[in-house]
């Protein structure tokens, strides 16, 4: 039993590289894999590492075998596994870009004070976006800062 939780690494040594959490790093995509019922791509660094990326998430980045892409140390956990995130295909993380509003959700008790856009990325995927208040009428359009992609989805604020 811990009395203290344990903590994710910031780096790591991998074949006597040190890896620091956000590195960005070329992978080849080498292949795709079912273990159980599950599926994983296989990156291949280019110091030969490989590293099983859960393909669930990435489905709609339509990856080829062979494929080169980027990616980053997303997270390395308390046993050293690291986890890499790639990049998407059409956004970068702190960047603004357009994307069309759905509908809105509006809170349905006294604790959200906030409307929530529904927004449609390039890929047609969903997006929740917190606006500012309340929200009058339904622009067709709004920008959004991608703050963070994590697992393949958008996490994204609306910019002023």
């Amino acid at each position: 039993m811990y009395l203290f939780p344990k903590k994710n690494r910031e780096s790591i040594y991998v074949g006597g590289k040190k890896l620091n959490l956000g590195d960005v790093m070329p992978f080849t995509i080498v292949k795709k894999i079912s273990v159980g019922e599950d599926e994983y791509y296989i990156f291949k660094s280019s110091s030969g590492t490989n590293y099983m990326v859960p393909s669930i998430y990435y489905n709609e980045y339509n990856f080829n075998i062979g494929q080169e892409i980027k990616g980053w140390v997303d997270k390395i956990n308390c046993t050293g596994r690291i986890f890499i995130e790639p990049f998407h295909p059409h956004y970068n993380v702190g960047e603004v870009y357009s994307f069309d509003v759905v509908k809105i959700l509006k809170p349905d008790d006294k604790i959200m004070t906030k409307d929530v856009l529904i927004v449609m990325d390039i890929l047609n995927s969903e997006w929740e976006v917190e606006a500012a208040g309340k929200i009058k009428t339904m622009p067709q359009k709004v920008s959004c800062r991608v703050d963070i992609i994590k697992k393949g989805q958008l996490y994204l604020s609306l910019h002023k």
